[in-house]
C-alpha cells in the first residue's frame, strides 16, 4: 500500500521503478542517476517516495513506463490541450535541470 491505496500499475527499468497508484500518484525509487525517479534532485530512493504532483501540473499520473537505465515516461491525464503544453514544458524544464545529459 502506497499512503493507503494499492498500486494499479508499476514499471521497472534496471535499475528503477515507478508506480501508479488508483488514484493517480506516481511512486518511484531505485538508483537516480539521470533524472529518472523525477523528484528534481539527485537523490537515490532506497524506498518509494511520492513524486509531488506540482511536478505534473497538477495532473493525476495515468500510466508510467521505465527502460533501461536511464529513462521514465509518465502520461497524465489532463482536461485540456493548455494543461498539457504547460506540464510538458515544466516537465521538460525540471529534467533538463537534472540530467546529466
Amino acid at each position: 500500500m502506497f499512503a493507503g491505496e494499492p498500486l494499479v500499475l508499476v514499471s521497472a527499468g534496471h535499475r528503477h521503478t515507478a508506480g501508479v497508484t488508483k488514484d493517480g500518484a506516481l511512486w518511484s525509487w531505485g538508483k537516480r542517476q539521470y533524472g529518472q525517479l523525477g523528484h528534481g534532485d539527485g537523490a537515490t530512493r532506497q524506498c518509494q517516495e511520492r513524486m509531488s504532483r506540482e511536478m505534473l501540473g497538477g495532473s493525476p499520473a495515468v500510466v508510467v513506463a521505465c527502460g533501461g537505465d536511464q529513462h521514465t515516461l509518465v502520461l497524465i491525464w489532463a482536461a485540456c490541450g493548455a494543461a498539457v503544453k504547460k506540464t510538458l514544458a515544466d516537465w521538460v524544464m525540471a529534467m533538463s535541470q537534472t540530467s546529466s545529459c
